[in-house]
């Protein structure tokens, strides 16, 4: 930004000289001129010279492994998923007709260059021998399989999420040190025809790890293969062992894209696993226009529960077969194995655990609290398995949020149930279906001429302090208004310029209209505030005046649109030297502007009562520029440890601290500023100190503001706060979402963000209407 500063302070000072011209040089000129080339100099020299430092692929695969064993440690205890215990989930090798043929597979495993990832002498004779049940899934994989490809395909809720996580378990407690590091993906978010795989694996290893993010060094180029960041790199080498669920909650339209695309990404010898519903499966791979399967792949097929394992399930969980409570289920029980619409919606492990969830009474329940299960046998009721679904998903919430839960929640059913419905909302129309629930992209469902609207008053505060430190309290008051007054207006008039790093020429050209256009309606307004307020100085307004206020209006516009957001959180600062460096090219810009404009307005004459005014008004300036991208853009933030970061609160909780830091940053560097200018002043020593404070305070606001450019936090609560007076989510959203994970089981968590305990449980709330009907 500063470069564009001075270029253009630059031409625009050569045609004022040639049009206008001057009557005696200023020597600071050159010194300007002289800096500028210094500090394009050294820049140039600290761009040659900045590396990071190696990062060996193996250690960041290690500590993804062990992040991933914790966290899906206490997913499963958070979910209770052995609670009273494992339900038993079985299989048998899925239809040929949607696998490849098992001789194919065989030979195709062992004419692999260096011989097969396995032991031949594991592998069955026959697809048949897939068959199993339980903990022998990473017995399957890894050594049934020949090619280690796998279909898991089941019926909804028939537990195939649940037995990828048992096999990510396996695989991690077995897997040796810099070996690959299974990872589970929600297909849901893909869009196939839009985003690559690479890129999309990527993304979701960096939402849910941010310290993925960080650069990749040369040394992670392998094979001809150069990675930006540590996402890319583990994928391109081979680290990562993607477990594919969910490919049946993609549109049916793309699921022939979906799987070609899987061909032709993913190499012959990439292990992998693709869980879907049997019936779209088969549709997939059975269409008359398209016909395409996965390649290499072997095939399950989940069973259904047996009625024994199902009845064996519901009384243990109400306390044993010969509690009064497991007698409550004597009649649902001689509908099991049937084809009732009970009988087939709790034939699956999902259906069974809503069923307990609502109707088994829990130790705080009072007598005739908690609902007769015999319910769920009215035909009447509930004629199909479709409307008894229904019914299940819309008890669900209000069972977890009972007052008589064990563990009562401070949020009310309604409240709860308001909060669950407005995100499934947000993810379905915001996020594009995605089940990831990340808090810092919370802000996509505040409308964009609403933020434009909220963050015009911090940056006129910002513009405020700028004239408080002049000295003029009433300049001060207008630049400020007239700052809030023209975001908003343009928030009102113009369409949103979406800060993303995409599309960088669209962004560029709608940036400076928007700039252009800001300038122009900053001048009016300033000028037309400080002929209301009768400013001693500005009343009526000076060409120079005019001039001054548009090149600034803009400048400040593009400042705003070139702090390009990648939207990730952070968890620490380091400075950079070469960014501060950089920084210093405010001070010859600015100064080269302000020349630019007393030769225009002509200014340099001896005999003119305003000899030089904007150069210095420019000079002045571009020190607090200077200062201000100091703390803009001279420090950094940095991700973090994946080791010490499984958490969505921690890493809400490191974010902040970081905005915080650049609080202490501003006012240090005005501090700085204000103990210079003490000595420069003849004020008694009390004054001094009070206007030494005072700078140090602008400085942390100013800090705070431009923090907001870096870090996702201060976009999080503002958003956050919009939302909640709008009684949209809770004041304490991340308590009640902490809460709807650890003790309701309505989330799950991944990595840093959250998702919905089922997708079905997703798109049943994202279909509901708003407000929901409590």
């Amino acid at each position: 930004m500063p470069w564009c500063v001075c270029a253009a302070a630059v031409v625009w000072l050569v045609v004022g000289v040639i049009n206008g011209g001057w009557n005696k040089a200023d020597p600071k000129a050159s010194v300007v001129g002289a800096v500028s080339g210094l500090v394009a100099l050294v820049l140039t020299v600290l761009d040659r010279l900045g590396q990071d430092a190696d990062v060996e692929l193996g250690v960041v695969a290690d500590r993804l492994a062990s992040a991933l064993k914790r966290q899906w440690a206490a997913e499963v205890e958070s979910r209770r998923l052995n609670d009273p215990y494992p339900l038993p989930v079985a299989w048998r090798a899925a239809d040929v007709a949607l696998t490849e043929p098992w001789t194919r597979l065989t030979g195709l495993a062992s004419s692999w260059p260096g011989g097969p990832p396995g032991d031949p002498a594991g592998w069955p004779a026959d697809e048949a021998g897939l068959a199993g049940h339980d903990a022998q899934i990473h017995e399957v994989f890894a050594h049934r399989v020949p090619t280690r490809r796998l279909v898991v395909l089941g019926e909804p809720g028939s537990g195939k999420t649940v037995l990828l996580i048992r096999l990510l378990q396996d695989l991690i407690e077995r897997r040796q040190d810099g070996g690959p590091v299974p990872v589970l993906f929600s297909l849901a978010s893909w869009d196939p025809t839009h985003d690559s795989l690479e890129a999309w694996l990527a993304e979701q290893l960096r939402r849910s790890h941010p310290d993925l993010r960080a650069p990749a060094s040369t040394s992670t180029a392998t094979n001809g293969v150069c990675s930006t960041d540590l996402a890319q790199a583990l994928l391109a080498t081979g680290r990562i062992i993607p477990l594919l669920d969910g490919f049946d909650e993609l549109p049916s339209a793309l699921h022939t894209v979906a799987l070609d695309t899987l061909n032709r990404t993913m190499p012959a010898r990439q292990p992998l696993v693709l869980s879907s519903r049997a019936v779209p499966y088969r549709t997939a791979l059975t269409r008359p226009d398209a016909t395409v399967r996965l390649n290499g792949a072997a095939g399950i097929h989940l069973l259904p529960l047996t009625p024994e394992a199902a009845a064996d399930y519901l009384r243990r969980d109400a306390g044993g077969p010969h509690s009064p409570a497991a007698h409550r289920w004597n009649q649902v029980i001689t509908h099991l194995g049937t084809d009732t619409p009970v009988g087939q919606a709790l034939s699956t492990p999902f259906g069974l655990f809503l069923a307990r969830t609502i109707y088994n009474p829990r130790p705080r329940a009072a007598p005739g609290v908690t609902p007769h299960p015999d319910e769920l046998c009215d035909t009447a009721a509930y004629p199909t398995r479709t409307a008894l679904d229904t019914h299940l998903l819309n008890a669900y919430i209000p069972a977890v949020y009972s007052p008589h839960h064990p563990n009562p929640s401070p949020w009310a059913s309604p409240q709860a149930l308001r909060t669950l419905t407005f995100l499934a909302h947000h993810l379905e129309n915001h996020r594009d279906g995605t089940p990831d629930l990340a808090w810092w992209e919370l802000h996509h469902a505040v409308p964009a001429r609403t933020k434009r609207i909220i963050y015009s008053v911090p940056g006129g505060i910002v513009i405020a302090l700028f004239g408080l430190l002049s000295g003029d309290l009433r300049y001060s008051f207008t630049s400020g208004i007239a700052f809030i007054l023209a975001f908003t207006v343009l928030a009102l008039l113009l369409p949103a310029v979406r800060r993303t790093p995409s599309t960088r020429l669209a962004l560029a050209l709608r940036s400076l209209a928007f700039c252009l256009s800001f300038g122009f309606l900053w001048t009016i307004l300033e000028a037309l505030v400080s002929t209301l307020l009768q400013h001693p100085e500005f009343t009526g307004g000076t060409a120079g005046f005019y001039i001054f206020w548009f090149v600034t209006g803009a400048v400040a516009a593009l400042a705003y649109f070139g702090q390009v957001r990648t939207g990730a959180p952070k968890a620490r600062l380091r400075w950079s030297v070469s960014s501060m460096l950089f920084g210093l090219l405010w001070v010859p810009g600015l100064t080269l502007a302000g020349l630019a404009i007393d030769v225009l307005t002509g200014n340099t004459g001896v005999e003119s009562e305003n000899r030089y005014v904007w150069y210095s008004l420019g000079y002045a300036l571009g020190i607090l520029s200077a200062l201000v991208h100091a703390v803009a853009r001279g420090i950094r933030p940095e991700p973090s440890d994946p080791t010490t970061e499984v958490g969505a609160a921690s890493l809400l909780a490191r974010d902040r601290r970081v905005y915080l830091m650049f609080a202490f940053a501003g006012g240090l560097s005005f501090g700085l500023l204000g103990f210079v200018a003490m000595y420069a002043t003849e004020d008694s020593v009390g004054a001094k100190a009070a206007a030494w404070a005072i700078r140090i305070g602008y400085g942390a606001i100013i800090g705070l503001t431009l923090g907001a450019f870096h870090v996702a936090w201060a976009e999080f609560v503002a958003s956050r706060t919009f939302l909640a007076i709008r009684r949209k989510v809770p004041w304490r959203l991340m308590l009640f979402l902490q809460d709807a994970h650890e003790q309701r089981g309505v989330l799950r968590q991944i990595g840093t963000v959250y998702q919905f305990r089922h997708i079905e449980l997703q798109r049943h709330l994202a279909h509901q209407p708003w407000p929901p009907v409590t």
